[in-house]
């Protein structure tokens, strides 16, 4: 193996370890960049040259994550193809490109930055024929880069040539630094892409491809380098890398200078420019510079109109500036009626009224303070009274349609007709026909244009037919047999009219829409309307009436109710009025009025139908309503009765599901309602008076005071009866009414003195609704001091006579303690609730008779003295 392969193989060794550890963000803030290189002379063998070779890139100036000390940068035999070179070059210098000033005439200029990143090398190659190609790639763009389709999937590949041949000896064109350029979309451009040449060669511009990362090492900024060729990137539609910007942008090809109209949409767009180097008119090499452009919102102050303004319907005018700004600017405008450079208005979008006809050279000119000046001129025509307008005859499907030109103009002559008949055809005559193959509604238009310039357009619908709709105001219609009336259809243009009756041809009406007839009897009347083939029928029914008929039956009712008088008549007109009564009617010329009525009246009508009249009576009878009374609403206790009485001058009279009397005996179990009814059958008001009583009925009150109790003489007790009522309040009575503190109150304390054994005390208590309900409770007094007696035996065999070891308190508060023992003591039994005891069982047996056994007692009297006692017990069977 050669010294050459080992030393290529150990630099890819090494550049395979430097890009795996520099993974970073796809360098998507790469915004370009281009390869230069500087003959340096011989090399240090023989037949061979030095070149100096540096690498341009240019980075965001606010992505960190842009910067990388270094690429790898490979040369390829320009022949053979094969690599020659590859290395890591280092950072070797960094120029800050950044634009600190604008025009006054950008509004809203956007901030354009760049660093621009240097990495030089020098390389020694062999003079061959054959040349070298230069290459640098990196990955990945920004994403929506507005000419490239997915771009952030993309990479950017950085080429120079080196001169084959006698060429060895050349330096490449090196591009000016002038990329800080402001573009606002919309907007005149120009950008600066020229280069210069030490050589002195010929340099020619052009615009090309920009060139994708042909490797793909995903998540890797650095790119291996490949020989050409190159692969392109994708463009959107609308873009190639000759139109990078649209067709509105090119490139000079002597400066490199691109200008024209920037595009509307803002946003990044790729663009690459091919510097070509000519000696002695032949083409040496090739040098691509790229750099993503960014088209901002801003906006130059330009002055910009449209060719010509022309108004062919008045002398008025609406102006304005096609290139508009949010700045101050000062706008200068001149509609040509005045003398020269008379300033007319000073408005961003004048209004202006021409005072004659004529053609007027418009001037505008704009600028800020003395900066920005622009100005342009337009054409202005001004010829009122142009109106297009065109008739149509004939519009049956069988005949050519007539199109007539109406048109009105006052200044000049129409020089060209268009029509469209809607069908797709179309016609340039002045006058014409056209025959449609098929009935429809065809939307036609005239287009018509003046000597003078004036374009405008007039629409119509057409409605071809195969047959006349003849539209009738009435089919079916009714008089009286002294009037005539007028029958008629709508007129249609181009339509004869023929009528007829059943009997006869009308000559005398034909070709009328309308005629007038009087009919003695009912006549059906035809119609036929004829336009060429195209035709239709129709029909009028005419009734006559030789008498006008009043159905309206007299009326009975009740006083103080609203009635609405019901006629049934083929009138058409109505009087009413009062002959007798004081009750008025809502409406005296309606056939169905209405009143309130308070007594008996008579109203007449009078109904006419054209000269045929009537009139007829109406009687509205009434009385007043029965006086029905069911009693007053009351209270009754549960289990009462109660006698409903019942009063009324009516003839019909019962209880509502009871019977037709005036009194009736009621039990109800829950609260109810009764209605009483009566009615007058014979009198002109027949119907029903209802009247209710409510019962309420008031549940049972319950009344337990508690069981019979025994107390030590002087101790207080208190009583805590339970009351169950459902009407608030209660009324509470004690008797006796000895030794209590209250005896009207739910909860009396009662002291018993010595000497009384035993007392008996009564409550009553009376609800709200005067129900009421009594218990009693006996005091059993004992004679001695407050105690605790334990029984010395008892017999559990469940007969309910002394089954239960319990303890009987005598003025006790609370009980502490209440346990029993075993011979062995171990407790066996335990409680502290007075009343409780022990049933004689451990473990759920019970014990045999004749076992003994130890309690312990101890308890709180109700002077808060303690009782404690001990004592043996003995189970009898």
């Amino acid at each position: 193996m050669n010294k050459k392969v080992i030393n290529y193989f150990l630099i890819g060794i090494t550049l395979i370890i430097n890009i795996l550890t520099i993974q970073d963000s796809k360098a998507s803030h790469v915004k370009g960049g281009w390869i230069g290189y500087e003959f340096k002379g011989p090399g240090t063998r023989l037949n061979t040259s030095k070149y100096s070779v540096t690498t341009y890139l240019y980075i965001d100036c606010h992505n960190e994550n842009g910067f990388r000390d270094f690429v790898v940068l490979g040369i390829f035999d320009g022949q053979t193809k094969q690599q020659v070179f590859i290395d890591s070059v280092y950072i070797t210098d960094l120029k800050p490109l950044k634009k600190n000033s604008f025009s006054v005439c950008i509004n809203n200029p956007p901030e354009v930055c760049y660093n621009v990143y240097s990495y030089t090398t020098t390389v020694e190659l062999e003079n061959n024929y054959g040349g070298y190609n230069i290459n640098v790639q990196l990955r990945a763009r920004v994403a929506n880069i507005v000419n490239i389709i997915n771009s952030e999937n993309t990479g950017i590949s950085l080429f120079a040539q080196i001169p084959k041949d006698s060429y060895y000896n050349n330096s490449s064109p090196k591009f000016k630094f002038l990329d800080t350029v402001a573009i606002c979309h919309n907007s005149v451009v120009d950008i600066p892409f020229s280069a210069t040449d030490d050589d002195g060669d010929s340099l020619s511009y052009d615009f090309g491809p920009g060139l994708d990362a042909t490797t793909y090492n995903d998540g890797y900024a650095i790119q291996m380098p490949i020989a050409p060729p190159y692969r392109q990137l994708d463009y959107a539609q609308d873009y190639s890398g000759f139109k990078p910007m649209g067709n509105s942008i090119v490139v000079d090809p002597q400066t490199g200078h691109i200008s024209g109209l920037a595009p509307d949409k803002i946003g990044e767009y790729v663009i690459a420019v091919y510097v070509k180097e000519w000696r002695n008119g032949v083409l040496i090499d090739s040098t691509k510079k790229e750099l993503q452009i960014d088209v901002t919102n801003c906006q130059l102050a330009t002055a910009n109109l449209n060719p010509t303004y022309i108004n062919c319907t008045d002398y008025s005018f609406t102006f304005k500036n096609n290139f508009t700004t949010n700045d101050n600017l000062i706008y200068q405008w001149s509609f040509g009626d005045a003398p020269d450079n008379t300033i007319q208005s000073t408005d961003a979008n004048p209004k202006h009224d021409y005072l004659d006809t004529g053609v007027y050279i418009l001037k505008l000119k704009l600028g800020k303070a003395l900066e920005c000046l622009d100005s342009t001129t337009a054409i202005v025509k001004v010829y009122p009274g142009f109106f297009p307008y065109f008739k149509t005859e004939n519009f049956c499907v069988t005949n050519p349609t007539n199109f007539i030109d109406s048109s009105y103009l006052k200044i000049g002559k129409i020089t060209s007709w268009l029509w469209n008949f809607g069908d797709g055809i179309t016609s340039t005559q002045r006058n014409t026909t056209h025959q449609y193959s098929q009935a429809g509604l065809y939307n036609t238009q005239l287009t018509i244009e003046s000597d003078k310039g004036c374009i405008d357009s007039i629409s119509n619908s057409v409605n071809i037919i195969d047959k006349i709709q003849l539209r009738l105001p009435f089919t079916d219609t009714l008089i009286c047999n002294k009037d005539s009336i007028t029958l008629s259809a709508a007129q249609i243009d181009n339509v004869v009219y023929n009528w007829t009756n059943e009997t006869l041809q009308l000559n005398n009406f034909a070709n009328t829409e309308s005629i007038r007839v009087l009919p003695k009897k009912n006549t059906t009347y035809q119609i036929i309307g004829a336009d060429s083939n195209c035709k239709d029928t129709a029909y009028v029914h005419v009734n006559v009436l030789s008498d006008v008929t009043i159905d309206a039956p007299d009326i009975e009712m009740c006083e103080g109710d609203s009635v609405q008088i019901f006629t049934t008549s083929p009138a058409l007109v109505y009087n009413w009025t009062k002959v007798a009564g004081s009750d008025s009617l809502n409406d005296y010329k309606i056939p169905n009025p209405s009143t309130k009525i308070t007594g008996n009246n008579i109203y007449a009508l009078t109904a006419a139908y054209g000269t045929c009249t009537n009139t007829k009576e109406i009687h509205v009878y009434a009385s007043p309503y029965p006086i029905v009374n069911a009693g007053i609403d009351t209270s009754i206790c549960q289990d009462q009765s109660y006698q409903l009485t019942g009063n009324t001058d009516a003839t019909n009279y019962q209880w509502k599901n009871g019977p037709n009397q005036y009194n009736y005996t009621v039990k109800p179990s829950v609260t109810t309602s009764y209605i009483f009814l009566g009615s007058n059958p014979n009198n002109y008001c027949k119907k029903t008076v209802a009247d209710t009583i409510r019962i309420k009925v008031i549940r049972k009150i319950q009344v337990n005071i508690g069981k019979d109790t025994s107390l030590v003489f002087g101790q207080p007790i208190t009583f805590t009866p339970n009351v169950i009522d459902s009407t608030v309040p209660i009324h509470y009575y004690w008797t006796p009414n000895k030794y209590l503190n209250i005896d009207t109150i739910k909860n009396p304390t009662a002291i018993i003195p010595k000497g009384i054994e035993s007392i008996v005390y009564s409550l009553t208590a009376i609800s709200a609704g005067n129900c009421l309900a009594t218990d009693q409770i006996v005091l059993k007094v004992f004679q001695s001091n407050p105690d605790i007696f334990v029984p010395s035996a008892f017999s559990p065999n469940h007969d309910g006579k002394n089954d239960i070891l319990r303890p009987i308190p005598l003025g006790l508060k609370k009980l502490d303690i209440f346990e029993v023992f075993n011979r062995w003591g171990e407790r066996i039994y335990f409680t502290n609730v007075i009343g409780e005891g022990w049933d004689g069982t451990l473990n759920n047996k019970v014990q045999p008779s004749g076992s003994t056994f130890i309690y312990h007692i101890r308890a709180t009297d109700y002077n808060n003295k303690i009782i404690d006692k001990k004592g043996t017990t003995v189970i009898i069977q």
